[in-house]
């Protein structure tokens, strides 16, 4: 894969234009994966935040954000991940493939 470098709610300029155009509820899609990412979320207006590859390497993720104030996934945000759709396991995350809690 190409390298794209990451920064958390990488999609916001573009999707906070869309949320001010609409007049519907608006769920957020692009790299949130902290507490810190999902305030700044909520307190921009949005309804929902989609959650992928943080997920993927931090399936209790709901459980440890609402536990530790200043949760961070530990999702590398590699991509790796991607490779793994048609995996027989499917989507998977490739770098904590335990899928233990951290809790």
């Amino acid at each position: 894969f190409r390298h794209y470098g990451f920064y958390e709610n990488y999609f916001l300029d573009q999707a906070s234009r869309i949320r001010d155009a609409v007049d519907c509820q608006v769920v957020y899609v692009g790299g949130a994966c902290s507490n810190e990412g999902f305030a700044e979320l909520m307190a921009r207006g949005f309804d929902f935040i989609q959650l992928g590859r943080a997920l993927l390497s931090d399936p209790d993720l709901p459980l440890q954000a609402r536990e530790n104030p200043g949760f961070r996934s530990r999702c590398l945000h590699c991509n790796e991940c991607v490779a793994t759709i048609e995996h027989p396991r499917g989507v998977h995350c490739t770098r904590f493939s335990d899928q233990t809690s951290r809790v």
